[in-house]
């Protein structure tokens, strides 16, 4: 009973963190200017709100795609790490980052009013798609092919026992991880970041925000989790706690000893007697005469 009270109300945290953070993302819309592409190109700050905010909406165009190097994704936007782990006793692991690696293409968004230039860096993880996830070892055949692991099916390999970006020397039994995440190529687009120059790009106090929602397509479904979100805190917070009161009272708390078996009493069996046995004979010698 302890240990689900205990699941409750850490459902319960999970829906107050996700309230917290949707309530977040619902404050941004609203208070970031909505201004146009043209705008935003030719005035830049002057329109933009507290501390350079500014969000445009429209076509997005991007001259020249990327093609992502695990899955050969077309995109705007790729991230690729490398990560390995081992274990350094029974009880520790350690990971370290192998390699990371970055790219953006140029993009620019235009609503009509002529076009604003877009520099894709620090993305959300809302807006951005996780493409690939894998882990592999070393085995025979890979020591065998030159010590590198493959992963996916285009060709991407990882060389094992390199070194890690900060120098540590990785062992033979580490376990590799590839993760690829990319921004699709957007027909549309909606933009939330900081006026600069003419441009829009990453705030420093927070991620930019590109999306192939609308703004209110996203207030909408940012009010929708919030409502959801609360709901369930609401829910599981209460009965979690009365669960665990309960648990407590009665002596199912943290620590509480199982209770013990009851004895099970021994029975001895007896044959019963039938009967329809016939009596035993006695076999009496005749007296002499």
């Amino acid at each position: 009973m302890f240990t689900a009270a205990m699941v409750l109300l850490g459902v319960a945290a999970m829906g107050l963190v996700g309230f917290l953070m949707q309530r977040h993302k619902a404050g941004r819309l609203g208070n970031t200017p909505l201004v146009s592409t043209g705008d935003a190109a030719q005035k830049g700050a002057s329109v933009a709100g507290e501390k350079g905010a500014i969000s445009v909406q429209g076509k997005l165009a991007c001259a020249q795609p990327l093609v992502s190097p695990v899955t050969k994704t077309t995109c705007v936007y790729f991230e690729t790490k490398v990560t390995a782990e081992w274990k350094v006793s029974d009880s520790e692991k350690r990971s370290v980052l192998v390699t990371e690696r970055r790219e953006a293409a140029p993009v620019a968004i235009d609503d009509g009013s002529g076009p604003v230039q877009v520099a894709l860096s620090n993305l959300s993880n809302d807006d951005t798609k996780q493409v690939f996830k894998k882990s592999n070892k070393m085995g025979l055949l890979n020591v065998m092919d030159g010590r590198t692991l493959k992963f996916g099916d285009q060709g991407f390999t990882v060389t094992a026992g390199m070194p890690s970006d900060k120098g540590d020397r990785i062992p033979s039994d580490a376990e590799y991880t590839v993760v690829e995440t990319v921004l699709p190529v957007l027909h549309t687009a909606y933009v939330a970041g900081k006026a600069d120059g003419g441009k829009i790009v990453a705030p420093s106090w927070v991620s930019l925000m590109i999306s192939g929602k609308s703004r209110d397509e996203l207030l909408a479904a940012t009010a929708s989790m919030m409502k959801r979100t609360k709901l369930v805190s609401l829910i599981a917070a209460p009965a979690g706690a009365v669960l665990a009161i309960i648990a407590l009272v009665t002596g199912h708390g943290p620590g509480a000893k199982p209770a013990a078996p009851a004895a099970t009493a021994k029975s001895t069996l007896v044959a019963p007697l039938k009967a329809d046995a016939p009596a035993p004979v006695k076999n009496v010698a005749a007296a002499p005469h």
